[in-house]
């Protein structure tokens, strides 16, 4: 019984550590889609609730995706920084590359001259966030935010992961905040 005991504790234990590619096959949907997707919760996905997102706004979120990097290749154009590489860090020549300050001042730029154009129908501008303080071993980032006007969630709208021109990342911010390094 101790046996037993002690195995399932150590299993317990490593449950969120593992690397393994199961949990995919085991929990997650086969092929989501936008219309039909079960959102995991109550530890190791003890419940699933199928989501499905209104057409109109995931539609959304991909056309702002696609209108930034059309924004981001003219301005590229007319300044001189169209050859800004993805996750660009300082090197001697700055000019033309782009840190995470830039990318969000510049999104939220285009994100609201999109909003002031009545051209989000199912989000509004909202606040830049940042992750990262050093002090929490997370090198500081930025990232501009939408907010959908369904229910409330902001999602992150970061352009810096990809180069100028590519289409940002679009997440929730909920899951911006827990990823990784800068």
């Amino acid at each position: 019984m101790l046996r037993l005991s002690l195995l399932l504790l150590i299993t317990l234990l490593s449950a969120c550590t593992s690397t393994s590619g199961y949990l995919l096959n085991f929990y997650a949907d086969k092929q989501p889609t936008p219309d039909s997707f079960n959102i995991c919760h109550g530890y190791s996905c003890r419940y699933k609730v199928k989501v499905e997102l209104p057409k109109p706004v995931w539609l959304e979120r991909q056309q702002i995706a696609q209108a930034i990097a059309l924004l981001e290749q003219q301005s590229g154009e007319l300044t001189g920084i169209k050859h800004d590489l993805a996750k660009s860090v300082k090197t001697k020549d700055t000019y033309g590359q782009q840190d995470c300050i830039d990318e969000t001042v510049n999104t939220t730029t285009y994100l609201r001259m999109l909003q002031a154009d009545n051209l989000l129908h199912w989000h509004q501008v909202s606040t830049p966030v940042r992750r990262g303080y050093f002090v929490d071993r997370r090198w500081p980032h930025n990232s501009a935010t939408l907010k959908d006007l369904s229910n409330g969630q902001l999602y992150a709208v970061d352009s810096w992961p990809r180069a100028n021109g590519e289409a940002p990342e679009i997440k929730p911010v909920s899951v911006w905040y827990s990823e990784g390094q800068h």
